[in-house]
C-alpha cells in the first residue's frame, strides 16, 4: 500500500510527515487529541514588562497629597489640587479660629505639592496641559 514518493504530490507528502511528528509526540498513539500536541509545543517566553522609571521622593510625596497614582496627567493632576484646595480653603472656616488653622495648613501643603508637580510636569518632554 506504500505509494513511491515521486507519484505523491507536495501536500500528501506534507501530510505524512505531520501524521509522523504527531505520532513521535503522542507517543505512538493512533488518534490525535489537539490538546496534547498543543501543550508539548514550547511556550513563548513572557517578555520582561519594561521598568517604571523611579520617581523622586518629593514628586511621589506630592502625588499621595494629592491623593493621585504616580502615572496621573497634568490635566488630572490640576483638576485634584484645585479640588482639594477648594475643599480646604480657610475662607470656609470663618467662623472657627482652630479650624482655619488647620485649613491654611492643608492649603499651603496642597500648594505646596501642586508647585513641586508643576516642576516635575514643566520636566517632562510630552507635557499636555
Amino acid at each position: 500500500m506504500l505509494t513511491s514518493l515521486a507519484n505523491m504530490g507536495i501536500f500528501d507528502r506534507f501530510s505524512r510527515l505531520v501524521r509522523a511528528e504527531l505520532n513521535h509526540r503522542i507517543g505512538g498513539r493512533k488518534t490525535v487529541d489537539p490538546a496534547s500536541w498543543r501543550a508539548s509545543e514550547p511556550r513563548p517566553r513572557a517578555r520582561p514588562e519594561p521598568a517604571k522609571p523611579s520617581l523622586p521622593a518629593e514628586v511621589t510625596r506630592a502625588f499621595q497629597t494629592l491623593g493621585l497614582d504616580p502615572s496621573a496627567s497634568r490635566r488630572a493632576a490640576r483638576a485634584a489640587y484645585l479640588a482639594e484646595l477648594k475643599a480646604h480653603h480657610p475662607d470656609r472656616h470663618q467662623d472657627d479660629e482652630a479650624a482655619r488653622e488647620r485649613a491654611t495648613e492643608e492649603s499651603a501643603r496642597m500648594n505646596e505639592a501642586w508647585d513641586v508637580l508643576e516642576r516635575y510636569y514643566d520636566a517632562q518632554p510630552n507635557s499636555t496641559t
